[in-house]
């Protein structure tokens, strides 16, 4: 009881410094890893020198050069970003969207690449098309079949030839899935037997990994705080019909906050963490927030 009073102050009176990073290690020796102690000695943190944004969070990589991130504006809107990592530096604002955005999940269908962000506070789930080349979207589309609800943290795979939907309704314990024979088809849920409790992660921290013959789902770890760490789960029964899964473990750091999403080009893990700064003014904001919103 006085751990969760703790940490609701911590919430409550503390501002949140997200930073984003990169490591290298590959999927199996991530998915065996019983702490993080390597990462957290590892990890390359990524500095960006531009003051118009608070924070960078949900790194989602195109490529070893180009990482999709959301950037946390002084309006407390997230807008989305594109990366060079070479040049270490912001080269595009999409401003296509009409709202926050955040956790930019990019799907890779043989030669085409599709980006599938949350976009919840403002809009039905969509897909965008993505030109690598022009580093452009279009041809924008609504997610069929999940009538007018709005999903969070959207996550696409395929297996067997068709399309599965992962995402979490808003204040859900249940991880929802649906499918489709079709990426742009309609999508219908399917049984999903997975047993939720204090262990079980719920929300998608990205995309499903496959490890040797193993297929594994990394959730966020939001016992307490949000964001502090994720979990991973193995799948051990997923068609068409049915899914369930099997918790493995938890994973977060010692010397601060997370990783609250992750996602890997190769042998490069991106990930996201933060720390804490006390601010009175964040409870203020956080408060009208909750009133207006």
């Amino acid at each position: 009881m006085l751990f969760k009073f703790i940490n609701l102050l911590k919430s409550a009176f503390f501002r949140k410094k997200w930073n984003i990073a990169i490591v290298k290690i590959s999927k199996k020796n991530f998915i065996n890893l019983k702490n993080l102690d390597f990462i957290e000695k590892k990890f390359k943190k990524i500095t960006l020198n531009d003051n118009k944004y608070i924070f960078f969070a949900d790194p989602f990589p195109i490529n070893n050069q180009l990482l999709l991130v959301e950037a946390m504006n002084k309006k407390n809107v997230g807008e989305l970003i594109l990366i060079d990592l070479k040049k270490n530096k912001i080269i595009k604002k999409f401003s296509e969207f009409k709202g926050h955005i955040s956790f930019p999940f990019l799907f890779f269908d043989k030669k085409k690449v599709f980006l599938i962000p949350e976009i919840s506070h403002w809009s039905g789930q969509r897909i965008y098309s993505y030109n690598i080349k022009k580093n452009d979207i279009f041809n924008k589309k609504f997610i069929q079949g999940l009538g007018p609800i709005k999903i969070k943290d959207p996550v696409i795979f395929k297996k067997n030839q068709n399309y599965y939907l992962f995402y979490n309704l808003k204040n859900s314990n249940q991880i929802e899935i649906a499918t489709s024979k079709k990426l742009f088809g309609v999508f219908k849920k399917i049984k999903n037997n997975t047993k939720l409790n204090s262990r079980c992660g719920v929300r998608m921290a990205g995309a499903l990994l496959k490890v040797n013959h193993g297929l594994y789902r990394i959730s966020q770890n939001n016992n307490n705080l949000y964001g502090n760490g994720i979990r991973i789960n193995k799948i051990t029964n997923f068609n068409q019909t049915n899914f369930k899964e099997k918790y493995i473990r938890t994973l977060k750091f010692k010397k601060m906050y997370g990783p609250h999403t992750i996602s890997f080009i190769g042998n490069n893990l991106f990930f996201d963490y933060y720390t804490l700064k006390f601010d009175l003014s964040h409870f203020a904001n956080k408060l009208k927030t909750k009133i207006f919103n």
